[in-house]
């Protein structure tokens, strides 16, 4: 469980790069995950005429393509029809997704004791990071040469409202 205001350490993991054994149970769908952030399910009307996406479809469609075992708690509002679809469609297109410059990619976020890095304290956590913030990766359309962050292996993140907060090491 992630409290509000609680502030955790984590260890960060690109969904495109190697993870650790047991990290997830279905690394295999990332490239589905990363498929999934960027079609803007959210607010968008069901096809099957299940009412509208919201976060808690994205997020459950998301748990169960990489975890065996899902909780609802804090989910909000869900529905299962809506995440088959977004499952479905994920499935069917979203096989070998790599994101594109200004696209997202998913990154895992491992909380770990802030005392002792890479012991692990509570459920992992997957957000997301729009590809041309990453150095290398997308020509970026505006240049800021004092302002550039780097990700590192170790971050903060804090859980406040419903907001997730990462904070990295800046570059030297």
């Amino acid at each position: 469980t992630i409290s509000p205001g609680s502030t955790y350490c984590a260890q960060l993991f690109s969904s495109y790069g190697l993870l650790p054994a047991g990290l997830i149970e279905f690394p295999e769908n990332l490239d589905l995950v990363n498929w999934i952030v960027n079609q803007g399910y959210v607010g968008q009307a069901s096809p099957g005429g299940h009412g509208t996406y919201t976060y808690g479809d994205v997020q459950r469609s998301i748990w169960a393509l990489v975890e065996d075992t899902n909780s609802t708690s804090g989910l909000g509002s869900w529905n299962q029809s809506r995440v088959d679809e977004i499952i479905s469609d994920a499935l069917a297109m979203g096989e070998g997704f790599i994101p594109g410059c200004d696209q997202t990619v998913a990154v895992i976020l491992n909380p770990v004791n802030c005392g002792v890095p890479g012991s692990p304290t509570n459920q992992i956590t997957i957000a997301q990071v729009t590809t041309a913030s990453i150095p290398q990766v997308c020509v970026p359309t505006v240049v800021c040469a004092d302002c550039e962050t780097v990700v590192t292996n170790e971050a903060t993140l804090t859980c406040e409202g419903n907001q997730l907060l990462v904070s990295g090491s800046p570059a030297s």
